[in-house]
């Protein structure tokens, strides 16, 4: 990511029962070191954000289905971001009857490494090659709730 640059976290929430899910409502605890830009949803989602977290909340998730989250943050310093485990989390108040209130929030850690130097391109006689100073988070964190992607 670069400084001073809007990126964004994606987070994938699935409904694993039987059982469709209305008025569904999910949190993101921002790393330090950002600040909040915009967020938004798919599945009726409204989200907002207040004291560094960011609140989706209406969403219906049909069994077997998902729905998306992308909360965009802007960098404020160099080095790296880091997103916690526990970040996110689905159901936080424990309003939907489910039968494993375990599996609910993030359980890995994801670090973007921020630089002050945006991404350059570089051109040759026969291929173009885009060099960037440093890649967006990707977290593959299945069967949890959901997982930051960018």
């Amino acid at each position: 990511a670069t400084l001073n640059t809007a990126y964004d976290y994606q987070l994938t929430i699935p409904n694993y029962g039987s059982a469709n899910a209305t008025n569904v409502t999910a949190t993101f605890t921002l790393p330090t070191g950002v600040t909040y830009n915009s967020a938004s949803g798919t599945n009726s989602f409204s989200c907002s954000q207040s004291a560094g977290v960011v609140t989706c909340t209406g969403g219906s998730i049909n069994s077997g289905a998902s729905a998306t989250l992308t909360v965009s943050v802007i960098p404020t310093a160099s080095g790296n971001v880091v997103v916690n485990a526990n970040a996110g989390e689905v159901d936080p108040n424990n309003t939907i009857n489910e039968t494993n209130e375990s599996n609910n929030k993030t359980s890995e850690s994801v670090t973007t490494s921020v630089s002050n130097t945006a991404p350059t391109i570089q051109a040759s006689a026969s291929t173009t090659a885009l060099a960037m100073a440093a890649g967006a988070p990707t977290v593959a964190d299945s069967p949890t709730p959901f997982a930051p992607s960018g």
